[in-house]
């Protein structure tokens, strides 16, 4: 997974989709959305969580099934950052509004 810059540059943020049990990513990424700060937000279908990526190449997660007390899953499918910095995540019938902390 990588990144082009303004002058068509291209930087690796992060290599190889390790794959399941104990990889970063499962095998299945449905949805990326990139912030104006550079992160990446990538969906993670099988582990039901959603991953951001520092343009360093920090993973972090964001959201996760536990993020939704009372959710029993959480298959995020769809996703798309907001102009005020928000996620809205497609999660079968439900969207939902995900507000990143101000860094």
């Amino acid at each position: 997974m990588g990144r082009i810059d303004e002058t068509g540059g291209f930087t690796t943020l992060l290599e190889d989709r390790p794959g399941w049990y104990g990889g970063v990513l499962s095998g299945f990424s449905p949805g990326i959305a990139a912030g104006s700060d550079g992160t990446v937000y990538v969906l993670d279908f099988d582990y039901q969580r959603v991953l951001s990526i520092s343009p360093e190449g920090e993973v972090a997660i964001v959201v996760d099934r536990e993020s939704f007390p009372g959710v029993r899953t959480f298959y995020p499918t769809t996703i798309l950052l907001t102009p005020e910095g928000d996620l809205l995540l497609g999660d079968g019938g439900r969207i939902w509004r995900v507000t990143l902390p101000d860094e």
